[in-house]
């Protein structure tokens, strides 16, 4: 098999753009550790005291590199019911949001808005 001159370079190209990219990742995964998941808990933290929201930051760290910071606004009666027979009703739960820091596989970090939603009723 003949491999030209072009061949070469793009697969050196090809090369160096995948260990830049094994690089970033340790680099991503390395400042998350160090400083950037300490300094959203904090800002977090400062932001839900001085907004006085009903809020709950939650680190989840079940599989190391996939880490989440979550600020739970928590769920509560959404003030709606759903027959359920016999005279009987069932209240529908407001869940009110929440706001996701999640760690991806590439060490990159990922910003999710979850609206607040009444189950069964305008799920997400």
């Amino acid at each position: 098999m003949e491999f030209t001159e072009q061949d070469i370079l793009n697969l050196q190209r090809k090369a160096t753009r995948y260990n830049e990219v094994l690089n970033n990742t340790q680099q991503y995964r390395a400042l998350w550790q160090n400083t950037l998941k300490a300094q959203i808990v904090s800002s977090l933290g400062l932001l839900i005291e001085k907004t006085q929201l009903p809020a709950v930051i939650e680190e989840r760290a079940d599989i190391t590199n996939l880490e989440a910071i979550v600020v739970n606004l928590g769920a509560g009666n959404s003030g709606l019911a759903e027959p359920v027979g016999s005279g009987l009703r069932r209240d529908l739960v407001k869940n009110n949001g929440s706001l996701v820091y999640q760690q991806l596989f590439n060490g990159k970090v990922l910003v999710l808005i979850n609206y607040p939603f009444i189950e069964k009723y305008g799920q997400p």
